[in-house]
Parts: C-alpha cells; sequence; structure tokens
C-alpha cells in the first residue's frame, strides 16, 4: 500500500476541485482542465489499487484522527472498502474521459470538473469511512454534486426542475439516514463500524427498545432516497 493512500484515495480529488478555478486565471491554461480533472481521479485509482494487497490478505486497518468526541474521522481498509474503492475510481475515470470527449468547449467546464471531481471524492469517502458520521459528510457531498450535476443545463428550464425534483428526493432521504444515524449511536455510543460489528448489545437495545424496526426503515429510506436520484 502506498504512504497515506487511505487518505490521498480521496482528499486529491477534493484538493483537484478546489483548484480547477484557478485555470482560469492562467493564460492558455484553461484548455488543460479536463485534463487535470481525469489525472485526480486518475491518481485516486493508483492509490486504490495500491491498498489491494493488504485486501486481498484480508487485513482489516483503521485510520483515525484524534477529533474531539463524539466527532470521528477516519478510513477502514478492509477488503469490501478496497473493492468498492476500486469500482468507484474505475467507474469514475472512464466517466471524466468520455466527459472530457462529449462536452467539449462547453462554457462551464469549470463548474462541471469542480463537480465531478468533488463528487467522485464524495463517493471515496462514503466507502472508505470507518464510521457513520464521516460517512454522512461524503453521503451529503455526493448528494450535493448529484443536484447539480442533473441541472448541469440548468438554462434549460426542464434541466432546472429535475434538478429540484432530485435534490427534494435526496433531502428526504438524508433525513432517514440521519435519523438512523443518531439513533445507532444513542443506543451504540459509537459511530465506528468496526466497534459496532464487535458488539450486538446496542441491537439487542433497539430491539426491546421497539426501535429496531423503525431505524432499519429509516436506512432503508436514506437507501431508497439515494437509489431513486
Amino acid at each position: 500500500m502506498l504512504l497515506y493512500a487511505p487518505w490521498l484515495c480521496w482528499v486529491i480529488p477534493a484538493l483537484g476541485a478546489v483548484m480547477v478555478p484557478l485555470f482560469d486565471m492562467m493564460d492558455g491554461a484553461k484548455r488543460y482542465k479536463g485534463y487535470f480533472g481525469i489525472s485526480t481521479i486518475g491518481l485516486s485509482l493508483l492509490f486504490a489499487l495500491s491498498m489491494m494487497d493488504e485486501a486481498l490478505r484480508g487485513e482489516i486497518i483503521d485510520f483515525s484522527l484524534q477529533v474531539p468526541p463524539p466527532m470521528e474521522i477516519g478510513v477502514l481498509v478492509d477488503p469490501l472498502s478496497v473493492l468498492m474503492a476500486v469500482l468507484v475510481s474505475v467507474i469514475g475515470f472512464f466517466v471524466a474521459l468520455f466527459s472530457h470527449g462529449y462536452i467539449g468547449e462547453d462554457p462551464g467546464l469549470t463548474r462541471f470538473w469542480f463537480i465531478m471531481q468533488l463528487f467522485i471524492s464524495g463517493y471515496l469517502i462514503i466507502v472508505l469511512a470507518d464510521n457513520l458520521l464521516f460517512m454522512l459528510i461524503g453521503w451529503e457531498i455526493v448528494g450535493v454534486c448529484c443536484t447539480f450535476l442533473t441541472a448541469y443545463q440548468y438554462k434549460i428550464k426542464r434541466m432546472a426542475h429535475l434538478g429540484f425534483k432530485v435534490n427534494t428526493i435526496l433531502r428526504v432521504g438524508d433525513v432517514a439516514l440521519f435519523i438512523f444515524i443518531l439513533t445507532v449511536y444513542t443506543y451504540a455510543g459509537t459511530f465506528n463500524f468496526i466497534k459496532l460489528s464487535e458488539s450486538s448489545s446496542w441491537i439487542i437495545k433497539l430491539s426491546r427498545s421497539g426501535l429496531l424496526l423503525f431505524s432499519s426503515l429509516m436506512l432503508l429510506g436514506g437507501i431508497i432516497g439515494k437509489a431513486a436520484q
């Protein structure tokens, strides 16, 4: 695994998104925005692939930052997380390649590549996060980017309306997921996936309180809301 790969995998496209507007400030650099966006996503793929060795050995490694509780920021390297990170990076890389040729010299290129790179970064946070709260941050980033990508041609009334509809559906799903996460934290006392998997006592407490079905439906509502986009 390359040094800091689990972090750089999603940090690089996020930084790339922030740097895209700088190309408009440099003479002759505007044409390279697409290549820059493709390269940052390509680097994400490289870092994701570098974690395959640990994944194939079945290793589970949790990298966490020390932050004040209850906030948790960390990434998890395990077979499923790495597999999903590779899939997201591969698909994102080829979507970026296709987009570069498809949209050509569109006047909104800066906006497009900002959203695209942030979108990939958000998805990688979702699949690599080691806890529910950090995953929710990635979830929200992806939701916002989905809205703006749907309404990319916002001057066309129909596309702007579609963007509004997508945003409404996503917000309903996000509220449901947020309720699920708060419910789990109330009974488990942690957002961390490893700690949640090591103990089933919080599930028993949820069941005894009569909230197990409710929380399951909230989780399902969040997933449906995201899938419905």
